[in-house]
């Protein structure tokens, strides 16, 4: 089961550090899908993240930044969190698909 990130929406300053139109934020979108005997399970999530502008080295003009980049950009920023985020999901859609598991508390 893959999950596919989008870049949803970007925020940059127009003038930072002698940069122009520096991306300071990325706002991103991950969806997991799988269908198993005709039956489809899907999951969510979407959040933001700040970027880490400090060393702006190997600036890429705005007008040139691709999906790809900035996804790249996204990864790093979320380090280890993009592994749960994307195992968190896969376990929503094998929820949806196996619904013989169950939630709640036992304390409840």
């Amino acid at each position: 089961m893959a999950v596919i990130w989008k870049i949803k929406n970007t925020l940059h300053t127009p003038s930072y550090e002698g940069k122009t139109n520096v991306i300071r934020s990325l706002s991103w979108w991950a969806h997991c899908e799988s269908t198993v005997n005709g039956q489809t399970g899907m999951a969510d999530k979407k959040g933001k993240v700040v970027l880490d502008t400090s060393d702006l080295s190997d600036f890429t003009t705005y007008e040139d930044v691709t999906e790809s980049e900035a996804l790249q950009w996204l990864y790093a920023a979320l380090g280890s969190e993009k592994q749960k985020i994307e195992t968190e999901l896969e376990m929503q859609v094998d929820f949806c698909l196996n619904p013989n598991q169950v939630g709640g508390v036992p304390w409840s």
